[in-house]
């Protein structure tokens, strides 16, 4: 299922393909994922990036937009809970020298 981004509705099917989620698998995900973990290893002082990505025509992973700043998880923590839960990361303010 996904969510409206307005009022975190849940919903069935996409709103404009109506693309049904349920049973679907994204193309590339795992080989995409591991791109991005790859490509986060060239930031090693960065903490956490956020990557936008796309699969294009060809079946490759596209990034065409990452974010240092501010790189959010809102929508993911009100929609499925803490992403991060148990990994002690509530203390990682602590360790900023800045």
């Amino acid at each position: 299922f996904g969510y409206t981004v307005a009022d975190y509705q849940p919903l069935a099917s996409h709103p404009d393909t109506g693309l049904v989620f349920a049973g679907y698998e994204l193309p590339m995900f795992r080989e995409t994922a591991a791109a991005m973990v790859k490509y986060h290893e060239s930031f090693p002082l960065s903490g956490i990036i956020g990557w936008d990505v796309c699969i294009d025509r060809e079946c490759r992973p596209q990034v065409f937009e990452w974010n240092l700043w501010r790189a959010g998880i809102t929508f993911g923590e009100t929609t499925g809970g803490p992403n991060f839960r148990g990994l002690g990361w509530e203390n990682l303010w602590k360790d900023q020298a800045c």
